[in-house]
């Protein structure tokens, strides 16, 4: 049976002629010369950016047509800490020191209206005693816990808030404001003196600070007695990732000022791993420990319940050397924190981890003395870090 013709049939148009193509195609290659008439001058639109310009099909929304003092007033009293990300405009009204010190001050003014003046009811060396919430109040520590969590809080951010908290709405009740340590002057909040009564929350805090650094240097554990306010409300818990270092000096002094302010360190409800990646950021052998880290690093985070696997090695890379040779007494420290960790492990669990790692060569059944292993920089191989 023969095959039937297929025929398929194109868009019908009027076929041009040879001339007429080959005018087209000569025309499209020749530039316009500038001498050219208006008429037939080639002009491009420059592309716009969304959004902008009069022919724009995009409209500003209300936020966005409102006058940036409105905007300020909006993005305070509303507490939306997600305004700022909505959109470009907003963003660069907002992400400045005037918006987010406001913001700061209106976020934390019924804290520092309930406990400014007052002292701490519990020891400042304790900060991972578990919190009791004030009755209602658990919506003011959500939201200043999801103020501490943003990149932009920072110590100069806390303390100009503070401070612009005290000059507008000086507090009416009667007792001791933040004034310096040993202060002998009649700084009380209230009635009389009160009105005369000056507050400096940068000076203070410095003391304060210098106070517990000088300590420090001298070798003195923890932070107590240098401070004890409630500057954040009761309950609000510290991000284990403020804690990562190393710490240039802004995040000593914002640590220092939120766990001395009696911010709640849960840190034995964090993952092991989590304690023991913030110690080894500021641990690295490259460089020397943050002794402000390191003397209050028992209240920061836990040293226990680490895997034998990280808490062994790094027990020996901070022992003291043996006697006559020197050692650093901030990397010993953290020795001493760690001593609930592996010290409480099968001595047979130690030594099959020595002789996987090479250390033991002998296979030897000793009991293990801890006291005289030492770290030989020639184990570095052995060990993960």
């Amino acid at each position: 049976m023969p095959l039937v013709p297929l025929h398929i049939r194109g868009k019908k148009g009027k076929k041009r002629s040879a001339a007429q193509i080959s005018s087209t195609a000569s025309a499209s290659s020749t530039p316009a010369s500038s001498s050219s008439s208006p008429g037939n001058e080639v002009t491009r639109s420059r592309k716009k950016p969304h959004g902008s310009g009069p022919g724009s099909s995009r409209r500003l929304s209300i936020l966005e047509r409102l006058p940036v003092e409105v905007l300020v007033l909006v993005f305070t009293e509303s507490q939306n800490v997600n305004l700022m990300y909505c959109n470009r405009h907003i963003h660069l009204a907002l992400d400045n020191k005037y918006s987010l010190v406001r913001l700061v001050t209106r976020a934390f003014a019924p804290t520092w209206l309930k406990h400014f003046g007052s002292p701490r009811s519990r020891e400042v060396e304790a900060p991972d005693v578990p919190p009791i919430y004030g009755a209602g109040r658990r919506d003011i520590a959500r939201l200043q816990e999801n103020l501490l969590a943003k990149k932009f809080f920072t110590i100069d951010l806390a303390l100009s808030a503070q401070q612009l908290w005290f000059d507008e709405f000086r507090p009416s009740k009667s007792g001791r404001i933040h004034c310096l340590p040993n202060c002998k002057c009649s700084c009380c909040a209230g009635n009389g003196a009160a009105e005369d009564a000056i507050f400096n929350a940068s000076q203070s805090f410095e003391r304060d600070f210098q106070l517990a650094k000088d300590s420090v240097s001298r070798g003195v554990e923890g932070w107590s007695g240098f401070r004890s306010r409630q500057d954040v409300e009761v309950g609000i818990k510290l991000n284990p990732k403020r804690l990562h270092g190393p710490w240039d000096e802004d995040t000593e002094k914002l640590i220092f000022w939120l766990v001395t302010g009696g911010i709640f360190v849960d840190h034995q409800n964090w993952d092991p791993q989590v304690c023991i990646n913030i110690v080894l950021s500021h641990a690295n052998a490259a460089r020397d420990i943050n002794p402000f880290f390191a003397y209050n690093a028992r209240a920061l985070v836990s040293f226990t319940h680490w895997p034998l696997y990280e808490a062994y090695p790094f027990y020996l890379r901070n022992k003291p050397d043996p006697p006559g040779s020197k050692w650093d007494p901030v990397r010993l420290k953290f020795n001493e924190y760690l001593h609930g960790t592996f010290d409480g492990h099968d001595s047979r669990d130690i030594r099959r981890m020595r002789r996987d790692a090479g250390r033991d060569v002998d296979d030897s059944d000793a009991p293990y003395d801890p006291d005289n292993d030492y770290w030989d920089s020639d184990d570095d191989a052995g060990y993960a870090y």
